[in-house]
């Protein structure tokens, strides 16, 4: 009894490090000044809703979220539409917070460490950006000039300088939310 206690105290213990370093981390990275690193915002729950009422997705078909933090929206995905999902992101602590909850919610979504200016979109049918505006600017001519003839880019919020999305998503008060591309 004695050293299951022990063992759930320890494991407690980890959980709140780990909670407590992202907090940290996430309000230190206000002050820090890193062109390659996007703050970690996650997903909001009321645009997933959103994107779970409109977007005609395909079971089966392969996701890549670029920068995806946490994973949250790849569990979405993976939950409501089916999808096979990868990740990329070079955040170790946003890596090791998301394979965590990946883990214990029993998702296998696999994670390919990379930043997201050189990530491999070839592969994917769909790619998944919650990309800050300087951000989404950086990799669109990359993205637009790597990815498949037929994927589709979904956008969560904001929108390409360059490219006409072939159809938005808006939210309840008529604002657009997402933001669908082709090649």
């Amino acid at each position: 009894m004695l050293v299951k206690v022990t063992l759930l105290a320890i494991l407690l213990g980890i959980i709140v490090f780990f909670v407590v370093r992202y907090h940290v981390q996430l309000f230190l990275f206000i002050f820090r000044n890193n062109d390659k690193q996007a703050i970690y915002v996650p997903s909001f729950t009321k645009h997933l809703q959103l994107m779970k009422k409109s977007l005609p997705l395909i079971a089966g078909k392969s996701l890549l979220d670029l920068w995806c933090g946490d994973g949250k929206a790849l569990r979405f995905f993976v939950r409501e539409y089916k999808l096979k999902c990868r990740w990329c992101d070079i955040n170790a602590f946003a890596i090791v917070y998301g394979k965590l909850i990946n883990w214990l919610k029993w998702y296998h979504i696999s994670l390919v460490r990379s930043d997201f200016l050189s990530a491999d979109v070839l592969g994917a049918d769909y790619v998944y950006l919650y990309l800050f505006p300087q951000h989404i600017l950086d990799i669109e001519d990359r993205l637009f000039a790597h990815m498949k003839n037929d994927a589709i880019i979904i956008s969560n919020t904001f929108s390409f300088g360059k490219h006409v999305p072939f159809q938005t998503i808006k939210d309840n008060k008529w604002k657009e939310r997402i933001f669908l591309y082709k090649k």
